[in-house]
């Protein structure tokens, strides 16, 4: 019997046989209904090197299978395989390179996964985050490693990620936040069309108050904060009409509140009326002047005071 510390050694050793048979049995999941669950098992085991001649064909047998089985909990377990996929691309710095110009039809796996998990984001709740993190993951990989198809590989997946904007979980939210960082960051101005019509209307919906928990481990809490996190980088990252950016200027001064208790709040929203100040100078001057000589002095020591000054009119 094989010792515990030589059981990965073992795996990895023969990963060429298991991998390959456990691919032939995915198509008779009627007789292995265990297949999927053995293969994301071994999956932790390898790395992008060990398992790259097989991963086409493992692919290929989980988007197979995808297709035809429909439940929730096997839905579930193929998309934890892509994940555990996923995990093993990003984690590479050795993905083939393509040759456009040369009509190169080498795979890009990254974007093929991306592609698969955007098909499920009307599934259940499970499957949906899941499916973001697998979206997340293969934008960050695109974008490393094949520059040139990501816009392409946004604007195809756009339609589909858009609709889960308004959705009304918390932990989906946050997934959509981070995504949109990313994107926002890494595309810049690319985005504005999209985010202008389907994401700031979601901001000037939902940026009100913070919740009343001032714990950041507050599922609610974790939530308002992806949010005015990710107001900041859309702000940073793309231009807004002047219309969006007056009307952030004034629905967000909450964010300037003396009673607001929670350090990284009064922080990004500290950033995000700095943002807005460069936008529109002139704007936040006018703002500013009509609370001339106001002075915002936070409860908390770790805070810095906020001063509105008569001449100067500036925010510190």
């Amino acid at each position: 019997m094989a010792e515990p510390q030589y059981v990965p050694s073992l795996i990895s050793y023969n990963s060429d046989y298991l991998i390959d048979s456990l691919c032939s049995q995915m198509s008779h999941l009627d007789l292995y209904p265990q297949v999927p669950q053995v293969l994301n098992g071994i999956l932790i085991f390898f790395d992008y090197a060990t398992v790259s001649p097989l991963l086409n064909d493992t692919i290929d047998s989980v988007f197979q299978s995808m297709d035809y089985f429909s439940s929730t909990k096997q839905v579930e377990l193929f998309m934890s395989i892509l994940l555990n996929i996923s995990f093993i691309l990003s984690k590479s710095d050795d993905l083939p390179s393509i040759d456009e110009d040369k009509g190169d039809k080498t795979r890009i796996l990254p974007i093929e996964l991306l592609q698969k998990a955007s098909q499920f984001l009307l599934y259940k709740r499970s499957v949906v985050i899941s499916a973001m993190e697998v979206i997340r993951l293969n934008l960050i990989t695109c974008s490393k490693h094949y520059p040139s198809r990501f816009l392409t590989t946004i604007n195809d997946f756009w339609p589909h990620f858009k609709r889960k904007v308004e959705m009304k979980d918390s932990l989906v939210t946050i997934k959509v936040m981070e995504i949109i960082q990313f994107v926002c960051k890494e595309a810049g101005q690319f985005m504005t069309t999209r985010i202008t019509s389907d994401v700031i209307p979601f901001f000037l919906k939902n940026v009100t108050a913070p919740p009343s928990s001032s714990h950041n481990n507050d599922i609610q809490m974790q939530q308002y904060i992806s949010i005015i996190r990710c107001l900041k980088t859309v702000l940073q990252s793309i231009p807004l009409e002047n219309k969006h950016v007056d009307t952030f200027s004034q629905k967000l001064l909450f964010l300037l509140n003396t009673n607001q208790k929670n350090l990284e709040i009064h922080s990004i929203g500290m950033e995000i009326y700095h943002q807005l100040i460069k936008m529109d100078p002139d704007m936040m001057w006018l703002l500013f002047h009509q609370m001339k000589g106001s002075k915002f002095i936070p409860t908390s020591s770790q805070l810095p005071t906020v001063q509105v000054h008569k001449r100067s009119h500036s925010v510190e």
